[in-house]
């Protein structure tokens, strides 16, 4: 792992810190402990396969609970089975393919799950009040019976005292549950469609429309046991919206936003909210399920246009808008006028001179309107200038009377009533410094503040309730989307909302963490939820880049330049201006932060450098993309981010820990390769890397992952002594799209996870990107050596001609092989005809597979064929093969390489050689003429009279005559064609053969050539 020195700034490397010493959380750490305890002591052989379960949608997939359940009132669950118990199915990596067969509809196999899981029923007192309150806020489904199982089984888990959440019956019923989320994980990585078939009573077919809501049952289950039990760090692998099948996900995310749409809510708001949550797109449906529960409410007036990357309202000049009356003037014009002529005023030399004094800007509550002193405590107004709450078109200092008793009135009684209020349309200076001094300041006046108070006209006209639709108002709230009320959001320690009071008389102002906020993913909605984890990552200190991003990037301002200046404040830049350069502003922040997570590294433009230090970054900070926020991992995301944050050092280098795959000629050969940027400088930058293919590699977070990577070249090992682990130096290329992928699904490359080093200075070569993972330390020296490839016969496929090389031992370089070529000559003037080996090698490998060539033209690199993919298996013996997969470049250590195949990749074309069988190459008694021979005869080309001579194969195949089959060839009789054919005679063996009976114009003389005696 990486850190950053925080006296130099530069990066160095830290000594692994150990999962027991990553975990604060004291309850965590002692299930994660007992998981551990349990796996390893447990024998789970899973060796069986469940049966089909035939599903009635009606019907209970719940097990008969036991009788000393049934007559001591015991939560059955907690009961130790008499069958296996499941620890197994919690592990990463589960195979439910070898327990459930992967021909079984989907549906059908989660079915068998459930039964064979034996959750039993459950009439224990707790159990019954915690499903009670679970049948409340998990969504409806078709299949009733699966919505039960699910819910018996987290409402048990819920019952377990402290103490038996460490015991193996806990870890049961979470691994029942951990068993499902597998299931859905087996599809996501093979890349297997599903949708809501299953096989009924009798083997009827039937199918239900809302499988979405099954695989959400699921992801809450997971969620619950992560966050509310303690299992955070055991279940470690976060949903995606890719979880979910395309077309299921499609359907559902369609439903939600044309709801959205009639319900008349901004859809720009709704999937910015979207965009930072763990499954973005996926999470659309719970949060307009809860929003149609309050449309009128909910509703956004004047947002009819707006759509999901626009919002017509953003742009709107709120310098511009009328201040807002709280009188009856709001309604009455002529009470307006009588309210905006008694205009109060706050003089803002008062304020000049108090910056002056290094006083502070709070004004009093109560006339005489004054200055407080610095240390009196005071409310911040956060608000919606578009709301009409800010200057607008009046004069500085000047307020409607009406608005400054509204705030006041709630500040002197909110919590004991308070004196002073800090409200930016009252408390900016407007001398010049003082307003610069004021503005760099401001959000540390919210920090300050006794709490903020939160003034937003679409939440003062929504009603308060106790179903969590507050929060979702919150989310989608004008409010929620401006760039400087997220920093004042952020900046604040406690934050009061003002809502409509129950009934709709009055008002109500509610504290944000106490009453607002969802506490516990077992108490609330699924929308509750993903709406209190949003507003509750904004109240957590910022300490990461993309953190920051997924801040920020959904928010707007009035002005673009604000965005930076935002930024850099909430990121603790100190000395920042508007008239700092994007770029400045950028590399400020992110050496401020120096903490980013991959994703934010898939940018696809153009960088602020070419070479060296911030060589991966683009100028504008908001070119970077944001993080989803988890919400599954609970306690434990702070372990994890450790292993997936990049650390970024003083002078631009960036360094972390990500997997890597070296690119093989075929992806540029196919096309594979492709910038996510349609900018001509992205594209050519990307296209010359890909000349150099050998020194590119993808790196990617997740190799299951299929969207974009980045394509950087290597550049050799990080010279450095005191750094260990053989880290890699690389060189950023861009973010490109991978167009291929294996026939299961999952890629065929070869990931190795590996740290790195990016952005270092000098102008070091790039190198070979496959000799930088070396080969396992346990691989035995016959599979590091090239032994199985001398003393053969080897034949290319070359298109028509074939090729003919013999493999011998180089004599010069011990553990090197040679690969001659056949010389061949037949002079039709002097009647001479000779044949044998070129003296000097066209090839020779190396004992480590390098290949070096007399011509040095090109480059040429040898690949192994791994026969793990050919079907039949080579185990099982048969006439004929066909390869699955017909190589894999990295795995070319693999233990089932073939000894009899070998691929010889040129910059242009790969060819595939195969060893010929011994048992043809040797004549016998019985088949005096099998084997090579060297055939030198007149072409039957018209324009090339002269003779050619081919290499023959003549093969007994047990019939009356012999093939004479090609060898080599050229286009009108090319390799692997049948030459002709002879018979055999009987008697005189030294007369040679017979004429041939097919293509007679052939003529043929045919010299024997034993190749085993000779080569």
């Amino acid at each position: 792992m990486w850190d950053r020195d925080p006296e130099t700034g530069l990066i160095y490397q830290k000594s692994f810190m150990g999962h027991h010493d990553a975990i604060a959380d004291p309850d965590t750490l002692k299930v994660q402990e007992n998981y551990i305890f349990f796996k390893n002591n447990v024998p789970q052989p899973f060796d069986k396969p469940f049966p089909m379960r035939e599903i009635n949608l009606e019907a209970s997939l719940l097990g008969r609970r036991p009788r000393t359940a049934e007559t001591t009132g015991y939560c059955p669950n907690l009961v130790q089975r008499p069958t296996l118990m499941w620890i197994k199915p919690i592990e990463m990596g589960f195979q439910t393919d070898k327990v459930t067969d992967p021909e079984w509809p989907f549906l059908n196999r989660l079915a068998s799950i459930c039964a064979e899981a034996e959750v039993y029923t459950c009439t224990n007192g707790e159990c019954e009040k915690n499903r009670e309150t679970l049948e409340g806020i998990v969504q409806n489904c078709e299949w009733k019976g699966f919505r039960e199982w699910i819910i018996r089984a987290v409402s048990c888990q819920m019952s377990f005292a402290e103490v038996e959440r460490y015991g193996q019956t806990f870890f049961h019923l979470a691994s029942a549950v951990a068993a499902c989320h597998w299931l859905v994980y087996e599809y996501k990585t093979k890349a297997v469609r599903f949708g809501g078939d299953f096989v009924g009573k009798g083997g009827k077919a039937g199918s239900i429309g809302d499988v979405f809501a099954v695989l959400d049952m699921i992801y809450w289950a997971i969620v619950v046991e992560s966050y509310t039990m303690h299992m955070s760090t055991v279940l470690q692998i976060p949903w995606s919206s890719d979880f979910v099948p395309i077309k299921v996900l499609t359907a559902a995310v369609d439903k939600a936003a044309s709801s959205a749409g009639e319900l008349g809510i901004c859809l720009n708001r709704l999937w910015n909210v979207a965009l930072v949550t763990e499954r973005r797109e996926a999470d659309l449906p719970a949060l307009v399920e809860l929003a149609a529960c309050r449309p009128r409410e909910l509703r956004h007036e004047n947002h009819g246009g707006c759509q999901a990357e626009f919002c017509r309202l953003t742009s709107v000049d709120s310098a511009r808008v009328e201040q807002l009356h709280k009188c009856e003037g709001r309604t009455v014009p002529e009470n307006a006028k009588q309210c905006s002529s008694a205009k109060l005023f706050f003089d803002p030399e008062k304020l000049n001179e108090s910056i002056v004094r290094k006083g502070g800007t709070v004004w009093s509550i109560h006339e005489p309107f004054e200055i407080l002193p610095s240390r009196e405590p005071y409310v911040a107004i956060s608000h919606v200038w578009s709301d009409g709450t800010g200057i607008g078109l009046g004069k500085v200092g000047e307020v409607n009377p009406c608005l400054f008793k509204y705030f006041a009135t709630l500040i002197g009684t909110i919590d004991g009533g308070c004196d002073g209020i800090w409200w930016d349309t009252i408390s900016i200076p407007t001398e010049k410094k003082a307003r610069r001094k004021a503005i760099d300041e401001m959000h540390n006046n919210y920090h300050g503040a006794q709490y903020t108070l939160v003034h937003d006209e679409y939440l003062v006209n929504f009603e308060w309730a106790e179903d969590g639709s507050p929060c979702i108002a919150l989310v989608l709230s004008a409010w929620l989307t401006r760039g400087w009320t997220a920093l004042e959001f952020i900046m604040s320690r406690n934050v009061k909302v003002i809502f409509k009071q129950a009934g709709g008389r009055g008002l109500v102002v509610q504290d944000m963490d106490a009453n607002i906020l969802a506490r516990d993913p077992s108490t609330c909605s699924r929308a509750y939820w993903i709406a209190s984890q949003v507003l509750r990552r904004l109240r957590k200190p910022i300490t990461n880049v993309s953190e920051l991003l997924s801040v920020l990037k959904p928010r707007s301002t009035s002005w673009q330049r604000d965005k930076m200046i935002i930024a850099a404040l909430l990121a603790g830049v100190e000395e920042v201006s508007y008239k700092n350069a994007k770029a400045d502003i950028t590399q400020a922040i992110l050496d401020k932060l120096y903490m980013i997570d991959f994703p934010s590294l898939l940018h696809g433009l153009d960088t602020t450098a070419e070479t060296g230090g911030w060589s991966w970054c683009p100028p504008f900070l908001y070119d970077m993309p944001a993080v989803a926020v988890s919400d599954l991992f609970g306690a434990a995301s702070e372990l994890q981010s450790g292993y997936r944050t990049c650390v970024i050092g003083k002078d631009g280098v960036i360094a972390g820990c990500y997997r890597f795959a070296p690119l093989t000629k075929e992806d540029v050969q196919w096309n594979r390769i492709h910038p996510t940027s349609s900018h001509p400088k992205i594209v050519m930058k990307v296209k010359a890397a890909l000349q150099n293919w050998r020194s590119c590699m993808l790196m990617r977070e997740d190799p299951e992952d299929r969207g974009p990577c980045l394509l950087v070249t290597a550049l050799g090992e990080v010279q450095d002594d005191e750094i260990r682990g053989r880290p890699i130096e690389i060189k950023y290329v861009g973010c490109v799209l991978e167009l291929a992928e294996g026939a299961s699904g999952a890629s065929n490359r070869t990931y190795h996870m590996w740290s790195f080093k990016m952005g270092m200075a000098g102008d070091r070569p790039e190198v070979d990107a496959g000799d930088m993972f070396e080969r396992p330390s346990w691989m035995p020296e016959r599979l590091k050596s090239m032994d199985w490839l001398p003393n053969k016969v080897w034949i290319g496929d070359h298109p028509h001609s074939g090729h003919f090389l013999v493999a011998r031992r180089h004599e010069a370089s011990a553990g090197h092989t040679a690969l001659h070529t056949l010389k061949m000559s037949d002079d039709p003037v002097t009647r001479t005809f000779s044949f044998g080996l070129e003296e000097e090698p066209l090839l020779v490998v190396s004992s480590e597979g390098e290949v070096s060539t007399k011509f040095n033209t090109a480059s040429i690199t040898l690949q192994r064929v791994n026969t793990k993919h050919a079907w039949p298996p080579t185990s099982i013996p048969c006439a004929e093969r066909v390869m699955i997969h017909s190589k894999e470049a990295e795995d070319k250590w693999n233990r089932e390489l073939s000894t009899g195949l070998f691929q010889l990749a040129h910059e242009t074309r790969t060819y595939t050689y195969a060893a010929l069988e011994v048992e043809v190459l040797l004549p016998s008694k019985e088949r005096p003429y099998q084997g090579l021979w060297v055939c030198s005869r007149p072409s039957l080309i018209q324009y090339h009279p002269h003779q050619r001579c081919e290499v023959i194969l003549l093969n007994y195949t047990g019939g009356p005559q012999i093939p004479g089959v090609n060898i080599t060839g050229y286009n009108e009789n090319p390799r692997g064609d049948i030459s002709f054919k002879f018979s055999f005679p009987r008697r005189d063996r030294d007369t040679g053969p017979a004429a041939p009976e097919t293509e007679a114009q052939v003529q043929a003389e045919i010299r024997a050539y034993d190749c085993y005696g000779t080569f």
